[in-house]
């Protein structure tokens, strides 16, 4: 069998991904506070298109994204070990980001948002992304070799 993508650049499209992830959501509220810019647009469009090209690489290309949403009767005890590791670190990692992000929510609400009420509704889009393809990333960070089934 043929290795899809090495671990290297796996870790540079999951980066790449959660990058873009932040600068969409940094180029809404940018918008959202000082209205449509080129900058606020050509921020947007640029996250949208990293986002999906990131996601294509890493996670369709690979076949992760597949992977880790297959039903647990039709994997090998191997793959349940590895879909199991990854969803018990991807959630518990999930679950302080969400915490984390709740929390600075509430502090620039109160300390600098000037009377500015924060919309958590692309917040809460971009976590149920994160909940999707965390799992996935954390196999194409952890695993040496990903090969096309």
């Amino acid at each position: 069998m043929e290795t899809v993508i090495s671990q290297s650049k796996r870790k540079m499209w999951v980066i790449i991904n959660y990058v873009a992830l932040v600068l969409l959501l940094v180029s809404f509220y940018t918008a959202d506070r000082m209205g449509l810019t080129a900058l606020t647009i050509s921020g947007g469009v640029i996250a949208i298109l990293a986002i999906i090209v990131s996601f294509i690489q890493v996670y369709a290309r690979t076949g992760l994204w597949r992977f880790v949403h297959t039903k647990a009767e039709k994997l090998d005890e191997r793959e349940m070990l590895v879909t199991y590791e990854s969803l018990r670190h991807a959630y518990g990692l999930f679950a302080v980001i969400c915490l984390l992000i709740f929390l600075l929510a509430e502090l620039i609400t109160k300390e600098f948002g000037g009377g500015y009420k924060l919309a958590l509704m692309p917040v809460i889009v971009a976590l149920i992304y994160l909940a999707h393809v965390l799992p996935a990333s954390v196999i194409a960070w952890t695993e040496r070799e990903i090969y096309r089934g």
